[in-house]
Protein backbone atom coordinates (compact mmCIF):
# COMPACT_ATOMS: atom_id res chain seq x y z
CA UNK A 1 0.00 0.00 0.00
CA UNK A 2 1.13 3.59 -0.41
CA UNK A 3 2.61 5.43 2.53
CA UNK A 4 2.19 9.04 1.52
CA UNK A 5 4.61 11.46 -0.08
CA UNK A 6 7.62 10.88 2.20
CA UNK A 7 10.15 8.86 0.19
CA UNK A 8 11.84 7.71 3.42
CA UNK A 9 8.65 5.83 4.30
CA UNK A 10 8.27 3.91 1.03
CA UNK A 11 8.24 0.10 1.28
CA UNK A 12 11.02 -1.42 -0.84
CA UNK A 13 14.34 -3.22 -0.47
CA UNK A 14 16.11 0.00 0.59
CA UNK A 15 13.68 0.83 3.41
CA UNK A 16 16.06 -0.40 6.18
CA UNK A 17 18.90 1.74 4.80
CA UNK A 18 16.84 4.93 4.60
CA UNK A 19 15.30 4.33 8.02
CA UNK A 20 18.71 3.50 9.45
CA UNK A 21 20.09 6.88 8.39
CA UNK A 22 17.24 8.70 10.15
CA UNK A 23 17.65 6.66 13.33
CA UNK A 24 21.42 7.23 13.37
CA UNK A 25 20.82 10.98 13.15
CA UNK A 26 18.51 10.70 16.15
CA UNK A 27 21.00 8.63 18.13
CA UNK A 28 23.76 11.19 17.55
CA UNK A 29 21.76 13.74 19.54
CA UNK A 30 21.54 11.34 22.51
CA UNK A 31 25.35 11.13 22.77
CA UNK A 32 25.53 14.57 24.41
CA UNK A 33 26.64 13.75 27.98
CA UNK A 34 25.26 17.06 29.24
CA UNK A 35 21.76 15.75 28.53
CA UNK A 36 22.17 13.25 31.37
CA UNK A 37 19.71 10.85 29.73
CA UNK A 38 19.14 8.10 32.30
CA UNK A 39 19.08 4.42 31.43
CA UNK A 40 15.80 3.90 33.26
CA UNK A 41 12.97 3.02 30.88
CA UNK A 42 12.01 4.32 28.46
CA UNK A 43 15.59 4.77 27.16
CA UNK A 44 15.57 6.66 23.85
CA UNK A 45 18.84 5.38 22.42
CA UNK A 46 18.03 1.74 23.21
CA UNK A 47 14.55 2.06 21.72
CA UNK A 48 15.93 3.50 18.48
CA UNK A 49 18.50 0.71 18.16
CA UNK A 50 15.86 -1.97 18.82
CA UNK A 51 13.55 -0.47 16.17
CA UNK A 52 16.36 -0.50 13.60
CA UNK A 53 17.18 -4.12 14.45
CA UNK A 54 13.55 -5.18 14.06
CA UNK A 55 13.25 -3.35 10.74
CA UNK A 56 16.33 -5.19 9.47
CA UNK A 57 14.86 -8.57 10.48
CA UNK A 58 11.50 -7.71 8.92
CA UNK A 59 13.06 -6.73 5.59
CA UNK A 60 15.37 -9.74 5.41
CA UNK A 61 14.66 -11.03 1.85
CA UNK A 62 15.30 -14.62 2.95
CA UNK A 63 12.34 -14.44 5.33
CA UNK A 64 9.99 -11.87 3.79
CA UNK A 65 9.92 -11.06 0.07
CA UNK A 66 9.50 -7.32 -0.47
CA UNK A 67 6.47 -7.94 -2.72
CA UNK A 68 4.63 -9.48 0.24
CA UNK A 69 5.69 -6.70 2.60
CA UNK A 70 4.31 -4.06 0.25
CA UNK A 71 0.85 -5.61 0.57
CA UNK A 72 0.91 -5.56 4.39
CA UNK A 73 -1.40 -2.75 5.51
CA UNK A 74 0.08 -2.51 8.99
CA UNK A 75 3.74 -2.43 7.91
CA UNK A 76 3.23 0.48 5.52
CA UNK A 77 1.65 2.55 8.28
CA UNK A 78 4.24 1.44 10.86
CA UNK A 79 7.21 2.50 8.72
CA UNK A 80 5.50 5.78 7.90
CA UNK A 81 4.93 6.45 11.59
CA UNK A 82 8.49 5.49 12.61
CA UNK A 83 9.88 7.92 10.04
CA UNK A 84 7.53 10.75 11.04
CA UNK A 85 8.10 10.26 14.76
CA UNK A 86 11.88 10.03 14.41
CA UNK A 87 11.92 13.30 12.46
CA UNK A 88 9.72 14.90 15.14
CA UNK A 89 12.25 13.95 17.84
CA UNK A 90 15.16 15.25 15.74
CA UNK A 91 13.36 18.56 15.17
CA UNK A 92 12.76 18.88 18.92
CA UNK A 93 16.50 18.49 19.59
CA UNK A 94 17.26 21.16 16.95
CA UNK A 95 14.69 23.60 18.35
CA UNK A 96 15.71 23.08 21.98
CA UNK A 97 19.49 23.42 21.51
CA UNK A 98 21.09 23.95 24.95
CA UNK A 99 17.68 24.12 26.65
CA UNK A 100 17.40 20.33 26.24
CA UNK A 101 20.15 20.01 28.86
CA UNK A 102 17.80 21.51 31.47
CA UNK A 103 15.90 18.52 32.92
CA UNK A 104 13.10 20.84 34.08
CA UNK A 105 12.54 22.56 30.75
CA UNK A 106 9.39 22.23 28.63
CA UNK A 107 11.57 20.77 25.87
CA UNK A 108 12.74 18.01 28.19
CA UNK A 109 9.16 17.18 29.21
CA UNK A 110 8.21 16.99 25.54
CA UNK A 111 11.19 14.70 24.89
CA UNK A 112 10.02 12.38 27.67
CA UNK A 113 6.58 12.16 26.10
CA UNK A 114 7.95 11.51 22.60
CA UNK A 115 10.24 8.83 24.05
CA UNK A 116 7.24 7.13 25.64
CA UNK A 117 5.40 7.15 22.31
CA UNK A 118 8.54 5.78 20.66
CA UNK A 119 8.54 2.91 23.18
CA UNK A 120 4.89 2.21 22.36
CA UNK A 121 5.76 2.10 18.64
CA UNK A 122 8.46 -0.47 19.37
CA UNK A 123 6.20 -2.57 21.61
CA UNK A 124 3.47 -2.72 18.97
CA UNK A 125 5.93 -3.45 16.15
CA UNK A 126 7.51 -6.27 18.21
CA UNK A 127 4.12 -7.80 18.88
CA UNK A 128 2.81 -7.69 15.31
CA UNK A 129 6.15 -8.52 13.62
CA UNK A 130 7.69 -10.79 16.23
CA UNK A 131 11.34 -11.41 15.31
CA UNK A 132 10.53 -9.98 11.89
CA UNK A 133 7.67 -12.41 11.21
CA UNK A 134 4.12 -11.11 10.76
CA UNK A 135 1.75 -12.40 13.45
CA UNK A 136 -1.75 -12.75 12.03
CA UNK A 137 -3.01 -14.74 15.03
CA UNK A 138 -2.74 -12.08 17.75
CA UNK A 139 -5.30 -12.78 20.45
CA UNK A 140 -7.09 -9.93 22.20
CA UNK A 141 -7.06 -11.13 25.80
CA UNK A 142 -10.60 -10.40 26.96
CA UNK A 143 -13.38 -12.36 25.28
CA UNK A 144 -16.00 -9.63 24.75
CA UNK A 145 -13.58 -7.14 23.12
CA UNK A 146 -12.10 -10.01 21.08
CA UNK A 147 -15.53 -10.89 19.73
CA UNK A 148 -16.26 -7.22 18.96
CA UNK A 149 -13.06 -6.77 16.92
CA UNK A 150 -13.54 -10.07 15.09
CA UNK A 151 -17.15 -9.28 14.24
CA UNK A 152 -16.51 -5.72 13.05
CA UNK A 153 -12.98 -5.70 11.65
CA UNK A 154 -12.42 -9.43 11.02
CA UNK A 155 -8.69 -10.16 10.54
CA UNK A 156 -7.58 -6.58 10.06
CA UNK A 157 -4.68 -5.55 12.27
CA UNK A 158 -5.24 -1.79 12.18
CA UNK A 159 -8.08 0.62 11.31
CA UNK A 160 -8.37 4.39 11.15
CA UNK A 161 -9.54 6.22 14.27
CA UNK A 162 -12.70 7.45 12.51
CA UNK A 163 -13.63 3.94 11.39
CA UNK A 164 -12.94 2.57 14.85
CA UNK A 165 -15.07 5.20 16.61
CA UNK A 166 -17.92 4.80 14.13
CA UNK A 167 -18.23 1.15 15.18
CA UNK A 168 -17.18 1.48 18.82
CA UNK A 169 -19.82 4.17 19.42
CA UNK A 170 -22.56 1.76 18.39
CA UNK A 171 -21.70 -0.36 21.44
CA UNK A 172 -20.39 2.35 23.80
CA UNK A 173 -21.82 5.80 23.25
CA UNK A 174 -19.80 8.90 24.10
CA UNK A 175 -21.65 12.04 25.09
CA UNK A 176 -19.54 14.97 23.93
CA UNK A 177 -16.83 15.88 21.46
CA UNK A 178 -14.48 16.59 24.37
CA UNK A 179 -15.07 13.12 25.77
CA UNK A 180 -14.22 11.55 22.40
CA UNK A 181 -11.00 13.57 22.21
CA UNK A 182 -10.01 12.44 25.71
CA UNK A 183 -10.82 8.83 24.79
CA UNK A 184 -8.60 9.11 21.72
CA UNK A 185 -5.66 10.21 23.86
CA UNK A 186 -6.12 7.10 25.98
CA UNK A 187 -6.60 4.53 23.21
CA UNK A 188 -4.32 5.93 20.48
CA UNK A 189 -1.11 5.60 22.50
CA UNK A 190 0.98 5.76 19.30
CA UNK A 191 -0.63 9.10 18.37
CA UNK A 192 -0.99 8.20 14.69
CA UNK A 193 -4.78 8.49 14.21
CA UNK A 194 -5.13 4.71 13.93
CA UNK A 195 -6.14 1.94 16.32
CA UNK A 196 -4.45 -1.45 16.11
CA UNK A 197 -5.67 -4.59 17.84
CA UNK A 198 -2.57 -4.17 20.06
CA UNK A 199 -3.76 -0.76 21.30
CA UNK A 200 -7.35 -1.98 21.61
CA UNK A 201 -6.21 -4.96 23.68
CA UNK A 202 -4.29 -2.69 26.08
CA UNK A 203 -7.25 -0.35 26.51
CA UNK A 204 -9.76 -3.14 27.19
CA UNK A 205 -7.48 -4.80 29.74
CA UNK A 206 -6.92 -1.56 31.61
CA UNK A 207 -10.59 -0.63 31.96
CA UNK A 208 -12.43 -3.99 31.94
CA UNK A 209 -15.15 -5.23 32.08
CA UNK A 210 -16.32 -4.52 28.54
CA UNK A 211 -19.90 -3.70 29.51
CA UNK A 212 -18.73 -0.86 31.81
CA UNK A 213 -15.58 0.20 29.99
CA UNK A 214 -16.56 3.83 29.32
CA UNK A 215 -17.77 4.33 32.88
CA UNK A 216 -14.57 2.85 34.34
CA UNK A 217 -12.42 4.92 31.98
CA UNK A 218 -14.24 8.10 33.04
CA UNK A 219 -13.76 7.33 36.74
CA UNK A 220 -10.06 6.47 36.41
CA UNK A 221 -8.81 8.83 33.69
CA UNK A 222 -11.18 11.78 33.44
CA UNK A 223 -12.18 12.30 37.05
CA UNK A 224 -9.44 10.82 39.23
CA UNK A 225 -6.88 13.35 40.47
CA UNK A 226 -4.05 10.82 40.80
CA UNK A 227 -4.02 9.77 37.12
CA UNK A 228 -0.91 10.82 35.17
CA UNK A 229 -0.86 10.48 31.38
CA UNK A 230 2.38 9.80 29.47
CA UNK A 231 4.48 9.85 32.61
CA UNK A 232 7.83 8.10 33.16
CA UNK A 233 9.25 6.52 36.30
CA UNK A 234 11.62 9.45 36.85
CA UNK A 235 8.84 12.02 36.41
CA UNK A 236 6.71 10.25 39.00
CA UNK A 237 9.68 10.36 41.37
CA UNK A 238 9.90 14.12 40.79
CA UNK A 239 6.15 14.68 41.39
CA UNK A 240 6.09 12.68 44.62
CA UNK A 241 9.39 14.21 45.70
CA UNK A 242 7.40 17.36 46.50
CA UNK A 243 5.22 15.40 48.96
CA UNK A 244 7.69 13.20 50.85
CA UNK A 245 6.58 14.93 54.06
CA UNK A 246 3.05 13.63 53.46
CA UNK A 247 2.99 9.80 53.59
CA UNK A 248 0.08 8.34 51.62
CA UNK A 249 0.51 10.75 48.68
CA UNK A 250 0.22 8.80 45.44
CA UNK A 251 -0.20 8.87 41.65
CA UNK A 252 -0.78 6.15 39.07
CA UNK A 253 0.10 5.81 35.41
CA UNK A 254 0.31 3.27 32.60
CA UNK A 255 3.37 1.10 33.04
CA UNK A 256 5.85 1.84 30.24
CA UNK A 257 7.55 -1.57 30.58
CA UNK A 258 4.39 -3.67 30.95
CA UNK A 259 1.78 -2.16 28.65
CA UNK A 260 -1.72 -3.12 29.72
CA UNK A 261 -0.84 -2.84 33.41
CA UNK A 262 -0.86 0.03 35.89
CA UNK A 263 1.99 1.40 37.97
CA UNK A 264 1.31 3.16 41.30
CA UNK A 265 3.81 5.45 43.02
CA UNK A 266 3.34 6.47 46.65
CA UNK A 267 5.11 7.98 49.64
CA UNK A 268 5.68 5.50 52.47
CA UNK A 269 5.45 6.09 56.22
CA UNK A 270 9.25 6.36 56.19
CA UNK A 271 8.99 9.27 53.70
CA UNK A 272 10.49 7.25 50.84
CA UNK A 273 8.98 6.85 47.37
CA UNK A 274 7.96 3.42 46.10
CA UNK A 275 6.59 2.52 42.67
CA UNK A 276 4.82 -0.78 42.20
CA UNK A 277 2.72 -2.70 39.66
CA UNK A 278 -0.38 -4.30 41.27
CA UNK A 279 -0.13 -8.07 41.05
CA UNK A 280 -3.13 -10.38 40.57
CA UNK A 281 -5.63 -7.57 41.19
CA UNK A 282 -7.19 -4.72 39.24
CA UNK A 283 -6.19 -1.08 39.70
CA UNK A 284 -9.60 -0.42 41.27
CA UNK A 285 -9.08 -3.08 43.92
CA UNK A 286 -5.48 -1.99 44.49
CA UNK A 287 -6.60 1.61 45.13
CA UNK A 288 -9.36 0.49 47.49
CA UNK A 289 -7.04 -1.86 49.41
CA UNK A 290 -4.27 0.74 49.47
CA UNK A 291 -6.58 3.37 50.94
CA UNK A 292 -7.63 0.98 53.69
CA UNK A 293 -3.98 0.17 54.42
CA UNK A 294 -3.01 3.86 54.54
CA UNK A 295 -0.81 3.75 51.42
CA UNK A 296 -3.00 5.62 48.90
CA UNK A 297 -4.66 8.52 50.72
CA UNK A 298 -3.69 11.78 49.02
CA UNK A 299 -3.83 11.92 45.20
CA UNK A 300 -0.91 14.10 44.05
CA UNK A 301 -0.68 15.26 47.66
CA UNK A 302 -4.24 16.64 47.78
CA UNK A 303 -6.39 15.99 50.84
CA UNK A 304 -9.53 14.76 49.08
CA UNK A 305 -9.25 11.11 48.02
CA UNK A 306 -12.04 9.96 45.62
CA UNK A 307 -14.07 6.99 46.82
CA UNK A 308 -14.28 4.91 43.64
CA UNK A 309 -16.28 2.11 45.24
CA UNK A 310 -19.54 3.87 44.40
CA UNK A 311 -18.65 4.42 40.73
CA UNK A 312 -16.57 1.49 39.48
CA UNK A 313 -18.37 -1.53 38.05
CA UNK A 314 -16.50 -4.84 38.41
CA UNK A 315 -17.58 -7.94 36.51
CA UNK A 316 -19.04 -10.80 38.59
CA UNK A 317 -16.86 -13.87 38.92
CA UNK A 318 -17.17 -16.29 36.03
CA UNK A 319 -18.33 -19.79 36.97
CA UNK A 320 -16.52 -22.75 35.42
CA UNK A 321 -18.29 -26.10 35.50
CA UNK A 322 -16.33 -29.34 35.70
CA UNK A 323 -17.56 -31.95 33.21
CA UNK A 324 -18.01 -35.66 33.94
CA UNK A 325 -15.10 -36.53 31.65
CA UNK A 326 -12.82 -34.20 33.60
CA UNK A 327 -14.14 -35.56 36.89
CA UNK A 328 -13.24 -39.09 35.74
CA UNK A 329 -9.76 -38.07 34.58
CA UNK A 330 -8.92 -36.43 37.89
CA UNK A 331 -10.24 -39.41 39.82
CA UNK A 332 -7.77 -41.54 37.84
CA UNK A 333 -4.89 -39.38 39.09
CA UNK A 334 -6.32 -39.20 42.63
CA UNK A 335 -7.07 -35.51 42.48
CA UNK A 336 -9.87 -33.06 41.67
CA UNK A 337 -10.08 -30.41 38.98
CA UNK A 338 -10.90 -27.64 41.45
CA UNK A 339 -7.78 -28.16 43.60
CA UNK A 340 -4.84 -25.81 42.87
CA UNK A 341 -2.06 -27.98 41.42
CA UNK A 342 0.74 -25.78 42.71
CA UNK A 343 0.00 -25.86 46.43
CA UNK A 344 -2.48 -28.78 46.41
CA UNK A 345 -4.21 -27.06 49.32
CA UNK A 346 -6.43 -24.24 48.05
CA UNK A 347 -9.28 -24.16 45.57
CA UNK A 348 -8.57 -22.57 42.17
CA UNK A 349 -9.92 -19.03 42.10
CA UNK A 350 -7.94 -17.19 39.41
CA UNK A 351 -7.62 -17.58 35.66
CA UNK A 352 -4.55 -16.50 33.70
CA UNK A 353 -5.21 -14.88 30.32
CA UNK A 354 -4.79 -15.58 27.49
CA UNK A 355 -3.71 -19.22 28.12
CA UNK A 356 -6.63 -19.94 30.50
CA UNK A 357 -4.76 -21.89 33.19
CA UNK A 358 -6.27 -21.87 36.68
CA UNK A 359 -4.73 -21.65 40.15
CA UNK A 360 -5.45 -20.22 43.58
CA UNK A 361 -4.95 -16.53 44.36
CA UNK A 362 -2.22 -17.19 46.93
CA UNK A 363 -0.05 -19.09 44.46
CA UNK A 364 -0.68 -16.55 41.69
CA UNK A 365 0.30 -13.65 43.97
CA UNK A 366 3.47 -15.47 45.08
CA UNK A 367 4.39 -16.29 41.48
CA UNK A 368 3.84 -12.71 40.31
CA UNK A 369 5.86 -11.32 43.22
CA UNK A 370 8.81 -13.53 42.24
CA UNK A 371 8.83 -11.83 38.84
CA UNK A 372 8.72 -8.30 40.27
CA UNK A 373 11.47 -6.07 38.92
CA UNK A 374 11.98 -8.07 35.71
CA UNK A 375 11.21 -6.53 32.34
CA UNK A 376 8.00 -7.67 30.69
CA UNK A 377 5.14 -9.69 32.10
CA UNK A 378 5.69 -12.86 34.09
CA UNK A 379 5.08 -16.15 32.22
CA UNK A 380 2.36 -18.62 33.17
CA UNK A 381 3.88 -21.09 35.68
CA UNK A 382 2.45 -23.99 33.66
CA UNK A 383 2.90 -23.22 29.96
CA UNK A 384 5.24 -20.19 30.04
CA UNK A 385 2.90 -18.09 27.88
CA UNK A 386 3.12 -14.42 28.89
CA UNK A 387 0.55 -13.41 31.52
CA UNK A 388 -1.41 -10.53 30.00
CA UNK A 389 -4.24 -10.40 32.54
CA UNK A 390 -5.83 -12.31 35.42
CA UNK A 391 -9.45 -12.74 36.41
CA UNK A 392 -11.30 -14.15 39.40
CA UNK A 393 -13.34 -17.29 38.76
CA UNK A 394 -15.39 -19.86 40.66
CA UNK A 395 -14.99 -23.56 39.87
CA UNK A 396 -18.21 -25.55 40.26
CA UNK A 397 -17.33 -29.19 41.09
CA UNK A 398 -18.96 -31.98 39.10
CA UNK A 399 -22.08 -33.38 40.77
CA UNK A 400 -23.03 -36.95 40.09
CA UNK A 401 -26.81 -37.47 39.65
CA UNK A 402 -27.10 -38.94 43.15
CA UNK A 403 -25.26 -35.97 44.67
CA UNK A 404 -27.33 -33.37 42.85
CA UNK A 405 -30.48 -34.55 44.59
CA UNK A 406 -29.18 -33.42 47.98
CA UNK A 407 -29.74 -29.74 48.75
CA UNK A 408 -26.89 -29.68 51.24
CA UNK A 409 -24.46 -30.37 48.38
CA UNK A 410 -25.64 -27.39 46.33
CA UNK A 411 -23.41 -24.31 45.98
CA UNK A 412 -24.62 -21.02 47.43
CA UNK A 413 -26.51 -18.97 44.86
CA UNK A 414 -24.36 -16.32 43.10
CA UNK A 415 -25.08 -14.02 40.16
CA UNK A 416 -22.70 -15.56 37.57
CA UNK A 417 -21.56 -13.56 34.56
CA UNK A 418 -21.55 -16.79 32.61
CA UNK A 419 -21.37 -20.50 33.29
CA UNK A 420 -18.54 -21.57 31.07
CA UNK A 421 -17.30 -25.13 30.77
CA UNK A 422 -13.87 -25.98 32.13
CA UNK A 423 -11.01 -25.92 29.60
CA UNK A 424 -11.21 -28.72 27.04
CA UNK A 425 -9.49 -31.99 27.78
CA UNK A 426 -6.97 -33.41 25.29
CA UNK A 427 -8.57 -35.66 22.66
CA UNK A 428 -8.73 -39.39 23.33
CA UNK A 429 -5.94 -41.15 21.46
CA UNK A 430 -6.59 -44.45 19.69
CA UNK A 431 -3.62 -46.63 20.63
CA UNK A 432 -4.91 -49.86 19.13
CA UNK A 433 -2.51 -49.54 16.20
CA UNK A 434 -0.01 -47.20 17.84
CA UNK A 435 2.86 -48.63 19.93
CA UNK A 436 3.95 -46.96 23.13
CA UNK A 437 7.14 -44.89 22.90
CA UNK A 438 10.32 -46.90 23.13
CA UNK A 439 12.58 -45.73 25.99
CA UNK A 440 15.79 -44.06 24.81
CA UNK A 441 18.85 -45.60 26.46
CA UNK A 442 18.82 -47.30 29.80
CA UNK A 443 17.52 -46.14 33.12
CA UNK A 444 15.59 -47.43 36.07
CA UNK A 445 11.82 -47.06 35.53
CA UNK A 446 9.95 -44.94 38.05
CA UNK A 447 6.91 -46.54 39.62
CA UNK A 448 3.63 -44.71 39.48
CA UNK A 449 1.80 -47.19 41.64
CA UNK A 450 1.12 -49.37 38.61
CA UNK A 451 3.03 -49.61 35.33
CA UNK A 452 6.62 -48.35 35.31
CA UNK A 453 7.19 -44.85 33.94
CA UNK A 454 9.86 -44.12 31.34
CA UNK A 455 12.52 -42.11 33.25
CA UNK A 456 13.44 -40.11 30.15
CA UNK A 457 9.84 -39.00 29.64
CA UNK A 458 9.68 -38.15 33.35
CA UNK A 459 12.86 -36.08 33.12
CA UNK A 460 11.58 -34.25 30.03
CA UNK A 461 8.34 -33.26 31.78
CA UNK A 462 10.18 -32.18 34.94
CA UNK A 463 12.40 -29.92 32.82
CA UNK A 464 9.17 -28.22 31.67
CA UNK A 465 8.44 -27.31 35.30
CA UNK A 466 5.97 -30.03 36.34
CA UNK A 467 6.29 -31.64 39.79
CA UNK A 468 7.48 -35.27 39.84
CA UNK A 469 4.23 -36.61 41.30
CA UNK A 470 2.19 -34.81 38.63
CA UNK A 471 4.49 -36.22 35.91
CA UNK A 472 4.26 -39.77 37.22
CA UNK A 473 0.45 -39.64 37.53
CA UNK A 474 0.02 -38.07 34.08
CA UNK A 475 2.37 -40.57 32.38
CA UNK A 476 0.59 -43.44 34.10
CA UNK A 477 -2.87 -42.29 32.96
CA UNK A 478 -1.50 -41.59 29.44
CA UNK A 479 0.07 -45.08 29.34
CA UNK A 480 3.48 -43.64 28.54
CA UNK A 481 2.42 -41.30 25.72
CA UNK A 482 4.35 -38.14 26.67
CA UNK A 483 2.37 -35.79 24.39
CA UNK A 484 -0.90 -36.85 26.03
CA UNK A 485 0.74 -36.79 29.47
CA UNK A 486 1.82 -33.19 28.99
CA UNK A 487 -1.74 -32.24 28.04
CA UNK A 488 -3.10 -34.02 31.13
CA UNK A 489 -0.54 -32.25 33.33
CA UNK A 490 -1.47 -28.88 31.81
CA UNK A 491 -5.18 -29.56 32.32
CA UNK A 492 -4.53 -30.55 35.94
CA UNK A 493 -3.00 -27.11 36.36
Amino acid sequence: MGTGGDEDAQIDAKTPVRLGKIIQRLIQYTHNKKLNLKNSPPYLQGIAIDIQDLVNKTFDPKSNPVAELKDNEYLGLAVQHIVAHSKKVIKLFKDAKEDMENVNSAYRRQLNKLTLVYSHILAEFRTIFRDGKFQDNFKIVKQDPREFWSRVFQKRVIVSWDEFMENFSVVHATRTHEERLALKKTIDILENNYVSWFEFDIFTRLFQPWAQIINNWNVIVVRHTAYCAFMTYDEVQAILGKHTNKPGSYVFRLSCTRLGQWAIGFVTQKNTIVQTIPQSKSLYQALIDGAQEGCYLYPKGEDRNPDIRQNIMVAPEEHIKVSKEQYDIYCDIESTFEMCKICDANIKSMRIDPCGHLLCKTCLTTWMEQGRGKRGNAPCPFCRVEIMSTEQIVVEPYKAPAQAAHKEDALPARPPRSSAPAPDLPPRVDRSSRPLPVPHGSGRPVSGGGDAVDPHALAQMQEMGFAQQTCVQALTVAKGDISVAIQIALQSA
